[in-house]
């Protein structure tokens, strides 16, 4: 089993992040690692990094980076599955603190979804869109 501590490489490239993110897009304390390191499944892997980019601009750096330093990015979004899919040994890429845009189109038909946006507050939008539109 691999140190919870991170590697010198890892905290190389943590300090590169450093140049392409703002601070407060990157949480890399061993405190966020371990608590991100598992989902509500089973796997348990312990990102070198919690990036939390706020523009898409951000998301193209973060996929710059990997490529360059060959690092998987796992996405955690507010839809995320609970069976270990949202964990990584690599760049975890969290959404759901900025991407949580809900927009009505179609007089409220349809909706638009950013990805950390979570199912019962987009369900609760839509009832108070119904409740809205009937009154």
């Amino acid at each position: 089993m691999r140190s919870i501590e991170p590697t010198r490489k890892e905290t190389e490239l943590i300090q590169l992040l450093h140049q392409i993110l703002p601070a407060e897009s990157i949480r890399s304390r061993l405190i966020d690692r371990i608590s991100f390191a598992a989902d509500a499944g089973f796997y348990h892997l312990i990102p070198i990094a919690i990036l939390q980019p706020a523009t898409e601009a951000e998301i193209e750096k973060i996929f710059r980076f990997s490529q360059q330093h060959k690092i998987p990015v796992t996405f955690r979004t507010g839809g995320t599955s609970l069976s270990g899919q949202a964990v990584t040994d690599g760049l975890l890429v969290d959404l759901s603190k900025y991407w949580l845009k809900i927009a009505p189109v179609n007089d409220g038909n349809s909706v638009l979804v950013q990805p950390g946006a979570i199912g019962a507050v987009v369900n609760n939008r839509l009832k108070s869109l119904c409740t809205q539109n009937r009154a």
